[in-house]
């Protein structure tokens, strides 16, 4: 694949794993030691960041250096999860739309509730 290819597929994959982990230029830059400019020209696709940077940035994300630069579909492998992890999504699935609002409250995320009931 030509690297302006690689830079289009990283802009849309970094934003899209800044956007799951709520974070945005400031936190890449204190958090991972970077330069403004730096993390400015990965977001608007002016550079490609090095393999080592790649490997930084997966990383902080918790993902793999292809999910940054593949086009792929990400899939979290449930593996990876803990056992408390997944009694926490088997009690989701189970429970009632109120039930999900209070705990979607509770842990700071009502705005994807609210979100995906717009969308219905």
């Amino acid at each position: 694949m030509p690297e302006d290819e690689y830079r289009k597929v990283f802009v849309r994959k970094l934003a899209y794993f800044m956007q799951l982990n709520d974070k945005n230029q400031i936190d890449l830059m204190n958090d991972l030691g970077l330069k403004s400019a730096t993390v400015s020209s990965w977001c608007t696709g002016k550079k490609l960041p090095r393999m080592d940077k790649i490997q930084l940035l997966a990383d902080y994300f918790g993902v793999e250096k292809s999910d940054l630069l593949e086009e792929k579909d990400i899939k979290t492998d449930i593996n990876t999860y803990t056992e408390e992890e997944k009694a926490i999504i088997k009690g989701w699935r189970k429970s009632s739309e109120d039930a999900k609002r209070i705990a979607a409250i509770a842990l700071g995320v009502e705005s994807m509730i609210h979100r995906k009931e717009h969308d219905l």
